[in-house]
């Protein structure tokens, strides 16, 4: 029986504890219930900011990699045309330098070739004049120089004809 009373002790003593504090109780819960309805109201309002900002970063981001996927395009396309416009410049340059080098080599052979031929023009004229001076007079001789210097002459007009 003695525990029974014990019990019955602690709760009218928890009874009257209770009855005594409960208008201060109220009180409190009720502060703290309105300040945690506070906090949640500041969170929520926070919350929202946040994923209102989360969303325009979100779409500046995507406008920013749509951007960045365009111009990584265009630069790749202008590389692009840029490398067949160097192919092509370095092609023709080629082909050029090819001409040029085809047209100094065959005036180089007709230069080679003239001077080939009036080396052995000269060399035969000499070596007809040996042999005309031994043989012929004073008259044929002027006649000989004569025509050699129409053939000289007729040699230089060629060639400022093909030079030109």
């Amino acid at each position: 029986m003695s525990l029974f009373y014990q019990i019955l002790n602690v709760a009218i003593l928890l009874g009257g504890v209770f009855w005594l504090l409960q208008r201060k109780m109220a009180a409190y819960f009720a502060a703290q219930r309105e300040a945690l309805s506070l906090q949640m109201n500041a969170a929520a309002a926070e919350l929202e900011k946040i994923e209102k900002e989360y969303q325009e970063v979100s779409k500046k981001l995507e406008n920013l990699q749509s951007h960045l996927a365009e111009l990584k395009a265009q630069s790749e396309l202008s590389l692009k045309r840029e490398a067949a416009r160097t192919k092509q410049d370095t092609e023709a340059f080629v082909l050029k330098l090819q001409k040029d080098s085809e047209l100094r080599m065959a005036q180089d052979l007709e230069k080679t070739k003239r001077s080939f031929q009036k080396d052995l023009v000269e060399a035969a004229m000499a070596s007809a004049r040996a042999e005309l001076n031994s043989k012929l007079t004073k008259q044929d001789e002027a006649w000989t120089v004569k025509m050699v210097s129409e053939v000289l002459a007729s040699e230089k007009s060629e060639r400022a004809n093909y030079a030109s």
